[in-house]
């Protein structure tokens, strides 16, 4: 059996000193999130984006490294003030589904192409 009682004390002391210290998002799309944070002391933005690969993140325009919290979700090291992060996921996965599907639709069409020929030199 488990027990747990929350503390609403506890939660709005933390509440209260992470709270000044957010991510304002200024864009997003289903594959992206850009914002800016202004960060008082060299720390870790934590997220509750679950990491899967495809993922990159970028702050002031530059690729980070993606630290794994909890092994689920992603955060980014950020050193004291402003910063643009932006989040991209861009699955690897897909691209080489799509390109697989081109290239058997193309064979496909070309087998087409080459009995129709056959058929017609037969005539």
């Amino acid at each position: 059996m488990y027990v747990s009682v929350f503390r609403q004390d506890v939660f709005e002391r933390a509440y209260d000193r992470l709270k000044d210290e957010v991510l304002d998002v200024t864009e997003y799309t289903s594959k992206s999130l850009k914002g800016t944070i202004n960060v008082k002391k060299d720390n870790l933005l934590y997220t509750s984006i679950p990491y899967e690969k495809g993922w990159k993140i970028y702050v002031d325009g530059r690729r980070a490294d993606i630290t794994l919290i909890a092994d689920v979700f992603m955060g980014v090291e950020l050193s004291a003030g402003e910063h643009t992060v932006e989040f991209i996921y861009s699955p690897t996965q897909v691209y080489a589904a799509v390109f697989l599907s081109l290239l058997g639709t193309g064979i496909l069409v070309l087998i087409r192409v080459l009995e129709r020929k056959e058929c017609i030199k037969r005539l």
